[in-house]
């Protein structure tokens, strides 16, 4: 469970930070 846990965890945070800075992970691919 603790990994699952871990695995939602680090998803959404990335999430957060690609639509804090769409631009950086955006257009720049």
């Amino acid at each position: 469970m603790g990994l699952l846990v871990q695995g939602v965890r680090y998803a959404w945070s990335v999430s957060s930070l690609v639509r804090v800075t769409p631009s950086a992970q955006g257009p720049a691919r």
